[in-house]
């Protein structure tokens, strides 16, 4: 076997030791081991701070984490070939971590495996990867259960379907309980008081038989005290099953498994194709720590780094016609929206579909609508302070198509529309292709992946190494199913933030004033205030902002200058839901608590149909703490004292208003 080294490897407080039996990951607040059995490697505990292991002392039941994708029951012998260790930062896609890979050969099945681990300093979870690939020799008939009925046509008709398990960890079930959650995408058709983007269900029964999940994101086991969670990195949904998302188990006397690598035999070629990742957490069983965990880790997988934090606006979302969308995009009127951009305060303008024609057919920007190419609106963008952005579609762009608009155009951002991911080679493309796009500039260009629609698309937790998350199209009058309404924008964010970091997905703010009012209730809200919904997130002005009046630039330039004063604060917390789920009549907001946890940032909404001007929030990690709060638009200061249960009033005199707050934490 090749190994660069047996010794531990070390980050701060992360370490990985494999000494050619045992694998120990440590990430100085949980530990997992695994065991390598001649067949792969066996995870055989989880630690929290190494005072609270989740083992389950039956090695027999599995020979390895993993069964190969041609495999049932059990894996052939394998042949570690190699195992080494490194500090990496994934080429700059993710936070600095020690990573360890082990490669193994699979001679019986003529495949070849990739085991990786990456573990970030002082991260609440471990992520796991499995890539794999063909040798000489290897060969799968797809089709062969259409031919004939024999125990190998059926036996190849079953892993054709997937579901092959790929993670798991070995748990004592009893007296447990299981949690999954997951989020929907087709926001398009998703956009209503009663129609929530995150699912959360609970099971308490005795785990007598198998508890299987197949719409969640992650599963949750939790004994009233500490919880173990595995996570899927992949594009699945609660209404999307992607390309072979699988499922999660948990199994009575085995523990937890995910099913579904995102490979499907005939998948298998020579080149190293990579299965879903997973996450495992590890976590005190309270839902504030549950939540604190999940997006810890998501921060640390998916940093936001000061090109990630932005004011965009954007020239599709003000447009009725299919001719009026287009003509948007067009150089006059991108000029305007240069200047309008400048006079708001917003940083980034992005030019939708259209500049390139009224079809696909070319990726340079028409004569008749850009006569000189980009360089009149880069010219007068640069003049302005604006920077600018750009709408492609995911495919068929070629890289050096997306590379020669981002130079000539100066773009910042990159909007990607139209995936359709169905298949494993697809997939790949597109992530290879968009990897090399943003390394070529440098990792300055930041993506924003287009989620709206319900084919197979981009998902929640998946490749938000490259920017961020477009949620949905809200609108002023059509499509109608996309029709503006304020508190399902915030409904929408404060369901989010319950386990993905906000602050990697696009808030959508529209011009209420131009919203229809028989299909919305926009009248109810100011501008302000759906500003204010979507602070905590990456703010997105999904209309053409010249539409604004002066009454309405009076309300939205004190608060996006005020916003931008402390956004870089903001961007170092972890944003948490609090108050109430919006639905129009609650006293809701969000929390963004810093790293050091002496301070943060508070929006507080009292909504438009709230009738009690003081409203409870619950902040149990403050409780018995006193606050000094700052109102950011009036600089007004005042002190509070958080109550023994943790929880502190607020008040407003006015349905319909907000406060936007910095706190700072005194004696507990």
């Amino acid at each position: 076997m090749e190994s660069e080294t047996q010794d531990a490897q070390r980050l701060d407080a992360a370490s990985i030791a494999f000494d050619g039996d045992v694998l120990t990951v440590q990430t100085g607040a949980m530990t997992r081991v695994w065991q390598w059995t001649g067949r792969g490697f066996l995870t055989t505990s989880v630690a929290l701070d190494n005072t609270r292991p989740w083992r389950l002392d039956a090695p027999e039941l599995r020979d390895a984490d993993w069964l190969l994708p041609v495999c049932e029951d059990r894996n052939p012998k394998a042949e570690l070939v190699a195992a080494r260790t490194e500090v990496s930062d994934d080429e700059g896609f993710t936070s600095k971590h020690v990573a360890f890979m082990a490669e193994m050969l699979y001679p019986e099945a003529a495949v070849a495996l990739r085991f990786i681990v990456w573990a970030f300093p002082n991260a609440p979870g471990i992520r796991v990867n499995l890539q794999i690939r063909a040798l000489d020799g290897y060969k799968w008939d797809g089709s062969l259960h259409r031919q004939g009925t024999s125990v190998e046509a059926l036996r190849r008709a079953r892993l054709e379907r997937g579901y092959v398990r790929h993670d798991c960890l070995p748990l004592e079930s009893e007296g447990t309980q299981r949690r999954v959650f997951g989020y929907f995408s087709d926001t398009q058709n998703r956009n209503d008081t009663h129609l929530d983007i995150l699912l959360e269900a609970v099971d308490e029964r005795p785990l007598t038989h198998p508890y299987t999940c197949e719409w969640a994101n992650a599963i949750c086991v939790e004994d009233g005290a500490w919880g173990v969670a595995l996570l899927k990195e992949s594009h699945g949904c609660v209404n999307q099953h992607g390309h072979d998302t699988g499922a999660f188990l948990c199994l009575p006397g085995r523990g937890i498994e995910t099913h579904g690598w995102g490979i499907l035999p005939h998948e298998i070629d020579d080149q190293w194709r990579p299965a879903w990742p997973t996450w495992c957490l590890a976590y005190e069983a309270d839902d504030r720590s549950r939540q604190k965990a999940f997006k810890q880790f998501d921060r640390l997988r998916y940093p936001a780094g000061p090109r990630d934090v932005y004011i965009q606006a954007n020239t599709w979302g003000s447009s009725q016609g299919w001719l009026e969308h287009r003509e948007a995009a067009g150089q006059p009127n991108v000029l305007r929206e240069i200047d309008s951009c400048a006079d708001l305060g917003i940083d980034v303008l992005q030019i939708d579909d259209g500049w390139q024609g009224n079809d696909y057919e070319t990726w340079t920007p028409i004569p008749e609508r850009y006569p000189e190419g980009w360089t009149p609106i880069r010219e007068h963008a640069a003049r302005k302070g604006v920077k600018m952005g750009l709408w492609m579609p995911a495919m068929p762009p070629s890289l050096d198509d997306m590379a020669h608009n981002a130079v000539n155009g100066g773009f910042v951002s990159l909007k990607l529309d139209f995936a359709v991911l169905n298949n494993r080679r697809d997939i790949d493309k597109l992530i290879s292709k968009v990897r090399a796009f943003v390394k070529r500039q440098d990792h300055a260009v930041r993506v924003n992946w287009d989620l709206t629609e319900v084919t197979p698309r981009y998902g929640f937790y998946f490749a938000r190494e490259f920017g961020c998350i477009y949620l949905e199209n809200r609108k002023p009058v059509l499509p109608r199913s996309t029709t503006y309404r304020p508190g399902t924008v915030l409904r929408d964010l404060w369901q989010i933030s319950r386990y993905c970091n906000l602050l990697k997905f696009q808030g959508s703010v529209q011009n209420i004033d131009r919203v229809d009012p028989l299909y919305s209730d926009a009248g109810a809200y100011s501008h302000a205030y759906c500003v204010a919904i979507t602070l905590m997130s990456s703010p997105l002005f999904f209309c053409e902002t010249h539409f604004y009046d002066d009454a309405a630039r009076a309300q939205i330039r004190p608060l996006l200058k005020a916003y931008k004063n402390v956004r870089e604060k903001i961007a170092e917390g972890v944003i948490y839901p609090i108050g109430e789920k919006p639905n129009g009549t609650q006293w809701t907001g969000f929390e963004c608590g810093l790293p050091d946890e002496r301070g943060g940032f508070l929006t507080i909404f009292r909504e438009p149909w709230n009738t009690e001007s003081r409203g409870k929030f619950s902040l149990p990690h403050l409780a018995e703490a006193e606050l000094t709060l700052e109102d950011l638009l009036t600089s007004e200061n005042w002190k509070t004292t958080v109550d023994t249960e943790g929880d502190v009033t607020f008040q407003l005199d006015e349905p319909g208003s907000f406060l936007f707050l910095s706190y700072q934490v005194g004696s507990k």
